[in-house]
């Protein structure tokens, strides 16, 4: 389980979603709910091309900005795209 009540951006694996999630909505009236792909062992890449695609403007605007606010994040990785699909 992941102390979601301390950080403002937390990232679980999707196993853990169910529990963290019910943790996260209780603590936090606003949140942002953000699902990614996870990194393939052997490109060290994302492989949801969505998900590389949006990285940048996320780590240079939204993270800053709900830093900024004080809007915390739940970062959940969906894994590799053969438990994805």
């Amino acid at each position: 389980m992941v102390d979601v009540g301390k950080h403002v951006h937390s990232k679980i694996e999707i196993n853990d979603f169910e529990t963290t999630f019910q943790q996260f909505e209780t603590l936090h009236k606003n949140y942002i709910g953000l699902f990614k792909g996870s990194v393939d062992p052997i490109t060290k890449i994302n492989w949801c091309p969505d998900c590389v695609a949006v990285e940048e403007p996320l780590k240079n605007c939204l993270f800053p900005l709900a830093q900024e606010k004080n809007i915390p994040i739940l970062e959940v990785s969906v894994g590799t795209k053969e438990e994805f699909d």
